[in-house]
């Protein structure tokens, strides 16, 4: 069964707005990324006027733009897993075996966090949550923004981390990659559903991804893994999902970019470009046109104003 890993697929290349439920309430100004972004690579986020990516066209190096302005590097790190909280930026360097890293948003002040490779970055509030790649398989682990207190939260394989706090949801490669959660202190593991998870997505007490139990069809069911509902009979190869819209790059048409309302109507092709990797940052679809990793563009959430991203 092909399973999809952040981790390993862009390693072999180059080496969803998240609502709140009852159980958590995390402001945007405290969380680094949205959870569609990151399980897409995370090579797009946006914080106040600025959005910082990985520049494709420089050997996907960390540049920040703002409409107007002349786009400025960050640094020559290959940066994915891209998050911005206050006026710092965290990320794995694809160039230095996906350590970990922060650096302030004006380039200054780089501090390596990890000692070993990592994926799904996830900064919420004053804590980093993430996969730890040192082993054999990933296992999850937290620790604060300034790199002390690191804990092993599970021995699990987890991948496709969502964090809404007390509580992290993953996919467990332990348990045929059935859908789980667990506290951020470890305790009270529960088996949520046993859809394969890919391409995940959050809103509004809502999981969307990519279920690879029924060959990548778009489904959704609810955080607490009930009312499991297919959306399209589409095969599904990114997804991300934005205000009441689903955004996917469509394997059954050569992956070009579509979208459907969340309720499962309304499909329609938007671009016929061949799309990789969906992000999403200020009402702008970011994606790879072509082959992985090829050409970073964007484009409007109508589908309008194509331009390439330098």
């Amino acid at each position: 069964m092909r399973l999809i890993s952040s981790f390993f697929a862009i390693t072999l290349v180059a080496v969803s707005l998240l609502g709140c439920t009852s159980t958590s309430v995390v402001s945007n100004n405290s969380l680094g990324n949205t959870v569609g972004n990151i399980t897409n690579m995370g090579f797009i986020s946006s914080k106040d006027d600025w959005i910082y990516y990985a520049n494709t066209s420089d050997q996907n190096k960390l540049y920040k733009m703002r409409d107007g302005a002349t786009p400025t590097k960050i640094t020559d790190d290959q940066a994915y897993d891209i998050n911005v909280v206050g006026d710092w930026i965290y990320y794995r360097a694809l160039d230095k075996s996906a350590l970990m890293y922060k650096i302030k948003t004006d380039g200054t002040s780089k501090i390596q966090l990890t000692q070993e490779p990592s994926g799904y970055i996830n900064v919420v509030n004053d804590w980093i949550y993430y996969s730890d790649y040192s082993g054999y398989t990933p296992v999850m682990y937290k620790m604060k923004t300034d790199g002390s207190g690191k804990q092993r939260i599970t021995d699990d394989y987890s991948e496709q981390l969502l964090v809404l706090e007390p509580y992290i949801y993953y996919r467990n490669g332990n348990d045929d990659s059935a859908f789980y959660r667990i506290k951020n202190d470890g305790t009270d593991k529960k088996k949520i559903s046993d859809d394969n998870v890919n391409f995940l997505n959050y809103s509004n007490g809502w999981l969307y991804y990519a279920n690879s139990s029924d060959d990548f069809k778009l489904y959704k069911m609810k955080i607490d893994g009930t009312q499991s509902t297919k959306l399209t009979d589409d095969q599904i190869n990114s997804v991300i999902v934005y205000n009441d819209w689903i955004y996917y790059s469509n394997d059954m048409d050569h992956n070009k970019l579509y979208k459907i309302r969340i309720d499962g109507t309304n499909k329609t092709k938007i671009l016929d470009d061949t799309v990789e990797r969906l992000n999403i940052a200020k009402e702008w679809i970011f994606y790879w046109e072509g082959r992985q990793k090829a050409n970073l563009h964007r484009v409007k959430t109508d589908g309008t104003n194509k331009q390439e991203v330098k």
